[in-house]
């Protein structure tokens, strides 16, 4: 069972009976970003990392979000390029309710394109225009951290609320925001 929690100066809450009741009942002005792959939809995407000996070897997103990579890798998302096999997990209930009640719902991915996550959205009967598809192009947690950093105060919103799968972009994005007003729900998926 997640647990509430605090942290530092700002409210950084794990997802809960109290939070989710907190979100429902929240006025103030929230942005809401999902992570893709792995918290709304699981594909047969992997990621092909590349030895410095020239050795490959496969790693789907949840493996990879736990590797540790040695000097001298490289990484090859290509199939990524796509939307392979999509099969729908449990947030993507939250976030089809969230476009049904927010103004604006973002999809914040470490992939490069975005057409294939929108044509997938689309293809499932998902109002696209409700839906922003972020495309970093990067793994690196502070990439997002980063982007959300910056969403939340250009645009002052009171709260973010953040969905993701991976510890270490839940763990970059709570450091973040450990110092500001501004309220943090995050959700680690599991």
């Amino acid at each position: 069972m997640m647990t509430t929690g605090y942290c530092g100066s700002c409210e950084c809450l794990f997802m809960s009976s109290l939070v989710k009741w907190q979100m429902k009942n929240m006025k103030a002005k929230t942005l809401t970003v999902f992570d893709f792959d792995d918290t709304l939809v699981k594909t047969t995407c992997r990621i092909k990392v590349i030895t410095k000996t020239g050795r490959e070897k496969w790693l789907d997103p949840a493996t990879f979000n736990q590797y540790n990579p040695r000097k001298g890798e490289q990484f090859c998302f290509q199939e990524f390029a796509e939307v392979k096999e999509p099969v729908m997990l449990s947030h993507m209930d939250k976030f089809k309710r969230d476009i049904v009640t927010n103004k604006k719902v973002y999809i914040l991915t470490s992939r490069d394109k975005r057409r294939p996550i929108r044509k997938f959205l689309a293809d499932i009967g998902i109002d696209v225009s409700k839906v922003a598809v972020i495309t970093l192009g990067s793994s690196n947690p502070e990439d997002k951290a980063d982007w959300l950093q910056h969403k939340a105060q250009k645009y002052n919103f009171d709260s973010v609320y953040f969905a993701d799968d991976s510890p270490k972009n839940i763990e970059a994005v709570k450091n973040r925001f450990e110092k500001t007003s501004k309220r943090v729900i995050l959700d680690l998926v599991t």
